[in-house]
């Protein structure tokens, strides 16, 4: 995930020709939706750490099932094999092949939870690359916006910048440091007296 930090540094630094014309009140009813996705990719974010974690701890419980069929099959394995007499051989070959049939089952089982498991790890790493994508494109646009709005804001006197040099409230609990941050930003910035 792309580091805030990057993005405060990208805020002073990105001057694009299209901003020229915007002012501050442009900027201002922008932000509200910016900080909008900025919520909405963070929540996402956490929907899909939540997936990540469900996933593993079922990879782990497919890696024990896993373990305990092995087991059962070397132990079948060693009471299946060798040589008996008629009564006790006749009694063993009944009891490994229904033991076969239940250990074949058991290990189609695996073979398709194991697939599915597959199948979610490939989707959750995909949402997180896209996620992870989409969140450097609004941190992008987030970073030439507040840029934009600092320098419009630096040349307007101290009762001026009062009045208009603000952002929007976080529109959520994970968006709300993203704000504060730049909120604080924002009223260190230099304005004329």
């Amino acid at each position: 995930m792309r580091h805030l930090g990057i993005l405060f540094a990208c805020m002073l630094a990105v001057a694009p020709a299209a901003a020229a014309a915007q002012t501050i009140d442009d900027i201002q009813q922008r932000l509200p939706g910016l900080f909008g996705e900025v919520e909405t990719n963070l929540v996402e974010r956490d929907a899909i750490v939540a997936g990540q974690a469900d996933w593993h701890e079922r990879f782990v419980k497919l890696i024990k099932r896993r373990a305990t069929l092995d087991k059962r099959v070397q132990t079948m394995n060693a009471y299946c094999n060798g040589t008996f007499g008629t009564e006790e051989g006749a009694r063993r070959e009944t009891d490994c092949r229904r033991n076969l049939a239940e250990i074949t089952e058991l290990q189609a089982s695996l073979k398709s939870d194991a697939a599915t498991l597959d199948t979610e790890k490939t989707r959750l790493v995909q949402r997180e690359t896209d996620r992870a994508a989409a969140f450097d494109q609004i941190s992008d646009r987030l970073a030439r916006s507040l840029g934009r709005l600092e320098r419009l804001c630096g040349t307007l006197s101290s009762a001026d910048f009062a009045k208009s040099c603000h952002l929007p409230p976080a529109p959520g609990p994970q968006s709300a440091p993203i704000v504060a941050q730049f909120a604080a930003m924002l009223a260190k910035a230099p304005h004329l007296p």
